[in-house]
């Protein structure tokens, strides 16, 4: 038997590799971008998966940019969202999100506001603790906290992009 030494992160990684190559994660379309994932966990609730994976494509190829999402007409996300139902609340909670999302990009002189500008962007949640990160994500209109476990948000990787 050949001894290795891994440390704690190096070994829980393995678990999670040898874990995931027994009982395979379900693929729920989940996206690695932590603003994209936190939008799609939005549209996810409550609707059918292809419905709503239908909707975020469609989402996205109109608004490649979140930015372009929160300067949309609020009649023309309605109608994306039809199909979904709830869709005049998805429309107003994505808005409202998006806006709080904008004014902390603001606030941290990040995304469209950095002087190398992107989109929107919730990266600075890497920097936060988790205790705080978890606080606002669940702080968000539409997504707020769960009556379960299901906070840790349905994939392997959480909206932050870091393992769970």
């Amino acid at each position: 038997m050949i001894e290795t030494e891994l440390d704690s992160r190096g070994l829980l990684a393995r678990i999670d590799e040898l874990l995931e190559a027994r009982y395979r994660s379900g693929d729920l379309g989940n996206v690695d971008d932590p603003l994209a994932e936190t939008v799609y966990i939005l549209l996810s609730q409550p609707t059918q998966e292809p419905v709503y994976q239908r909707i975020y494509r469609k989402l996205r190829s109109r608004f490649p940019r979140w930015f372009d999402v929160l300067a949309a007409p609020e009649e023309e996300l309605v109608e994306l969202f039809r199909p979904a139902g709830l869709y005049e609340q998805r429309t107003r909670h994505l808005k409202e999100l998006l806006a709080i999302v904008d004014a902390a990009n603001r606030e941290r002189r990040i995304g469209p506001y950095a002087s190398r500008r992107r989109d929107l962007t919730l990266d600075f949640l890497h920097e936060l603790d988790d205790a705080d990160a978890e606080a606002f994500l669940t702080d968000l209109p539409g997504i707020g906290p769960r009556r379960d476990d299901s906070h840790r948000w349905s994939c392997p990787r959480d909206a932050r992009g870091r393992g769970s």
